[in-house]
């Protein structure tokens, strides 16, 4: 072919291989050196010109987006006329009137996946139309969420072997997993939390204390600034993102007062960036300083063999090596590369004891632990380098090709040429969510990001690429791409032509040899934890066979939150079997029981419209996750919480509330004293002649749903004119791991928006909710 070439090394596949490298010829094709395919050129209308700068916003798109929200409201005004819907909070008032229409456009952009989490997947919306769309939605960075057959019949053993939410029962299986953490990343100790979001929750609080100052680059994961208000930390603050300069102010202000922790990603997830880690290592030789790094979207993406971001910045500055101690403690989620749901916490042996403290408080207040499934599945990858390199390999020549043609066309990319997380900025969020839409009617399924994740005009739609994308469909990704930005009117149209990529993608010789011994090696865990540990069980029959289905359908990864992509028809089926036991409108699902039980408390601690008082009332000896939710949640405008002791000293507080017309948020748990038969008849006799001004009953339920409506809170919610939301956990009645809450729909529809446990979180595992929803049918349970 005729041209110049500019070449990309992008490292050696092994010590015995040649590197790979790709060419990028001006005639426009990219192949690898081995093999240029010849492939007709497609004439395209995009602009030339590199995206420099991100575009600001005008005073006539923000006069746009203000017309197009007001719009946007009154349709749903005139809609629901006669439906009298008074929203309680401001919360209440975004989502419903901003966040679903746009987002969800009646139901046409919503996606429930039909199969397994793959590159290509079928997804049904909201109006029950199906369709085959690119998956670029997932964080199934590395490709390796697609299970051959040695992972298939290693998940068909551990369903057959372990209970889903006994962590004992899989002990030698958990040690060897931490074992190859801390070998990999070169830390004293690894341990697992049963969700990525709850890593966070197990290391800030850990960690810190009252002499601690945490110090957060401003675009950090949510679960660590909620860490953080858990601990009792002297001090948090911010800096500006990748902002040195003023970080070290922060340290020289501060490092003298307290022990500094500064946190960091080790890739930013809505921005695409990586840390300034040789500034970062200055920094920490100059203050001795501690690092905490998330590693969530860099762990087994970034690296040459998925050390991460360190190992990607040594192999990108050979004469600036930093040490791979930099971060004194790293997080993790198994949700991303690994193909698994959990999290992972590791670093220096100093912080061993009290994070291994935390932990064991956690699991006794109703944390899920890593499931037997998700260590298999994570295992198995780490006994795979070769393939692991590979793909990795592969997912470099992707990111530098998508991102090199959308910037080539005039597009704004955020973030940085290395991360597979490529932010296309819209700058008005409502632009973002029609970009997504467009997309969507394009057969890709990318999501819209707006405020409060970025800033109002920095809305963008985020595009995750993998290394399970062929070549012809990450051809087909950049030309919709493209088309798509030019139908929303984000780029114009000029000549142009359409490059190319096809890449080489050889096999090595050791990855069958590989698979087979990781086969093996894991299949003797397997059967020695199950002849040796007493808390191994037989799973009910059904159970099981639902299990495998769901396994067998929809894999074992979700690999995108609940809220975003991560839903699946079970998710779907256990909800409305829930809400239709309980008798009540709608329900959410968790994975975990704790952050499920926290995140609510949460979200329900919040001002409200027309009442200028709230009253927010929790028992004195409450359970941790309810006393942490408090501590999490925002402080501006919060109700004033009351605690009580006993029956009576509640009911003379409901009593004032009564007559001061407050509205008030009663916290109940079934378990213990507040859920008496003297609580009952004392609340309806106050409510016999009036009623409460508004009121919400949060129910801690410790019985299956379908015993709800035979409670005596049900009748007494009725009495009061009150809204029952109905927390429970599946580990708690079926032992099987994750919780819900249901109630009214509106509810529930906030509850989804600023539930942090909720949005943030990657979806329970498919096949775990296929076992929860023939338990809820039968209300079998584990034998």
């Amino acid at each position: 072919m005729a041209g110049s070439v500019a070449r990309y090394r992008l490292g050696k596949s092994n010590s015995h291989e040649r590197p790979v490298v790709v060419e990028i010829h001006e005639t426009g094709s990219v192949a690898s050196e081995e093999e240029s395919l010849e492939k007709p050129l497609q004439p395209r209308n995009f602009n030339r010109r590199r995206a420099s700068r991100c575009p600001k916003a005008t005073a006539w798109a923000k006069t746009q987006e203000a017309a197009t929200l007001a719009y946007s409201r009154a349709k749903v005004l005139i809609k629901e006329s006669e439906t009298n819907f008074q929203p309680l909070s401001k919360a209440e008032v975004f989502n419903r009137y901003y966040i679903e229409p746009h987002l969800g456009r009646e139901g046409k952009n919503q996606s429930t996946m039909l199969g397994r989490c793959r590159s290509k997947v079928e997804v049904k919306d909201g109006r029950g139309k199906t369709q085959n769309v690119i998956h670029a939605a997932s964080h199934n960075y590395a490709g390796l969420y697609e299970q051959d057959s040695t992972s298939e019949e290693l998940q068909r053993l551990c369903l057959d072997s372990f209970p889903l939410a006994d962590s004992t029962a899989a002990s030698r299986l958990n040690e060897a997993f931490c074992r190859r953490i801390s070998s990999l990343l070169e830390t004293d100790f690894c341990c697992t939390t049963g969700t990525g979001y709850g890593s966070n929750l197990l290391a800030f609080p850990a960690v810190l204390g009252k002499e601690w100052l945490v110090v957060f680059d401003e675009k950090c994961h949510n679960s660590m600034y909620v860490g953080a208000y858990q601990s009792d930390v002297g001090l948090i603050l911010k800096f500006k993102h990748n902002n040195m300069e003023q970080l070290e102010a922060i340290l020289q202000e501060y490092n003298d007062k307290y022990n500094v922790l500064v946190a960091v990603e080790g890739a930013y997830s809505m921005d695409g960036t990586v840390p300034q880690l040789d500034r970062l290592a200055q920094l920490k030789q100059r203050y001795d300083c501690t690092i905490l790094a998330d590693e969530a979207h860099s762990l087994l993406t970034l690296g040459t063999t998925g050390k991460g971001c360190v190992e990607m910045w040594n192999e990108s500055h050979p004469n600036s090596h930093i040490p791979l101690g930099l971060f004194d403690i790293r997080t993790a989620t198994m949700s991303k590369a690994f193909g698994a749901i959990g999290g992972i916490v590791c670093g220096n042996s100093k912080f061993e004891k009290a994070i291994l403290n935390r932990q064991g408080m956690l699991l006794a207040n109703a944390s899920e632990p890593l499931t037997p499934p998700a260590i298999v599945q994570s295992l198995h990858v780490l006994g795979q380098p070769s393939r692991l390199q590979r793909n990795l390999s592969r997912l470099r020549a992707t990111v530098k090709f998508v991102r090199g043609e959308l910037e080539r066309a005039g597009i704004y990319v955020y973030g940085n040429a290395v991360t597979p997380v490529l932010p296309i900025h819209t700058g008005r969020p409502s632009l973002a969510c029609a970009l997504s839409y467009v997309l969507r009617q394009h057969d890709i399924l990318a999501l819209p990001i707006a405020t409060p994740a970025v800033p109002m005009w920095e809305a963008r739609v985020r595009v995750c690429l993998s290394a399970g994308l062929d070549d012809d469909t990450v051809n087909r990704l950049v030309d919709g791409l493209i088309r798509c930005c030019q139908i929303v009117g984000i780029i114009g149209k000029t000549q142009s032509k359409l490059r190319i990529f096809a890449y080489q993608d050889n096999a090595f010789a050791a990855e069958e040899i590989e698979a087979l011994d990781s086969q093996r090696y894991i299949e003797n865990l397997i059967t020695q934890d199950k002849a040796t540990s007493p808390g191994a069980a037989k799973t009910a029959t059904l159970l099981l066979q639902a299990g495998h289905a769901a396994r067998r359908r929809y894999g074992i990864a979700s690999g995108a939150p609940r809220w975003t992509a991560g839903t699946y028809g079970v998710h779907l089926e256990v909800e409305k079997s829930v809400a239709k036991l309980a008798g009540v409108e709608d329900t959410m699902t968790f994975g975990d029981s704790y952050i499920a039980l926290m995140s609510t408390i949460a979200a329900l601690y919040r001002p409200l419209l027309a009442f200028k008082k709230h009253y927010f009332f929790i028992p004195r000896k409450a359970p941790a996750a309810v006393m942490d939710g408090l501590k999490v949640a925002p402080k501006n405008g919060a109700p004033t919480t009351k605690y009580y002791d006993s029956a009576e000293a509640l009911l003379y507080d409901l009593k004032v509330a009564l007559d001061k017309k407050i509205y008030v948020t009663l916290y109940l748990d079934s378990g213990f004293e507040s859920t008496t038969t003297q609580l009952h008849k004392g609340l309806r006799k106050l409510c016999h002649s009036k009623k409460f001004s508004g009121m919400t009953i949060l129910l801690d339920c410790h019985e299956r749903p379908e015993h709800v409506p035979q409670m005596d809170i049900v009748k007494t919610a009725e009495c009061c004119g009150a809204q029952l939301a109905v927390y429970g956990s599946f580990s708690r009645t079926y032992a099987l791991s994750g919780a819900y809450v249901a109630g009214r729909k509106q509810l529930i529809s906030e509850l989804r928006y600023t539930s942090r446990g909720y949005m943030f979180t990657t979806s329970q595992l498919p096949f775990v909710m296929g076992m929860v929803a023939e338990a809820l049918k039968g209300g079998k349970e584990l034998a």
